[in-house]
């Protein structure tokens, strides 16, 4: 008997697909939504405290930041969400509707856009990319607005705002890109241990300024 209520109250290891199953609920909220205005419909497929499948023909692209309008049952809840995956479907009325995964934006990160702290104008914290192959790994992760920066042992906390340098290290000119961006999470290389920021910044401007300065760079990996 005692064998096998240690076999009982030994934890099964879940990964991380089955947590984020485990946490989300099935539910068909009205949900009015938008890039600027809260002028577009739409309605939950399921719902989680970090977002929601929004079911709707009015799509919006990959890595957008939207204002979200959500009906309760008995009340209203506002909030803002980033789009992290646009599926097409095939139709509103099928089993395959369109729609998009959009992530809730914590309230740490919003604030901190509003209210940034100084940052040391001499201090950015240095991105690589050696090739074009890190330069194409570095563009998917900006088209969801995301920036991964190394930060090393200094401190760091979510809402902080911090300046970053993105140097290419093939071809003839080696001109940085260099921007500002707000913490928005804080986490470890798998491996490594190393410790990253990733950064909210305005993925698509970045993004625009990297294929710039890859087009007219001389010079192959």
């Amino acid at each position: 008997m005692g064998e096998r209520r240690d076999r009982q109250s030994t934890p099964r290891a879940t990964s991380g697909r089955e947590r984020r199953r485990a946490f989300r609920a099935r539910a068909r909220l009205r949900v009015e939504f938008g890039p600027d205005a809260i002028d577009r419909l739409g309605f939950t497929k399921d719902i989680s405290v970090g977002g929601l499948f929004l079911v709707t023909r009015e799509l919006v692209a990959r890595g957008t930041r939207i204002h979200l309008r959500i009906e309760l049952p008995k009340s209203l809840f506002y909030a803002e969400g980033r789009v992290l995956r646009v599926h097409e479907g095939k139709g509103i009325a099928t089993l395959d509707p369109p729609g998009m995964g959009v992530r809730f934006v914590p309230p740490a990160e919003i604030v901190g856009r509003l209210v940034p702290r100084p940052v040391r104008k001499d201090r950015y914290h240095v991105v690589e990319c050696s090739s074009r192959v890190d330069v194409e790994r570095l563009i998917g992760q900006l088209s969801a607005g995301a920036l991964p920066v190394p930060i090393g042992n200094e401190p760091a906390e979510v809402g902080l705002l911090v300046q970053y340098e993105l140097r290419l290290l093939f071809g003839d000119e080696h001109r940085p890109i260099r921007g500002t961006g707000t913490v928005a999470k804080i986490t470890r290389v798998a491996g490594t241990g190393a410790r990253v920021a990733v950064l909210d910044v305005e993925g698509a401007a970045v993004r625009s300024q990297l294929e710039q300065a890859v087009w007219w760079r001389v010079g192959d990996q």
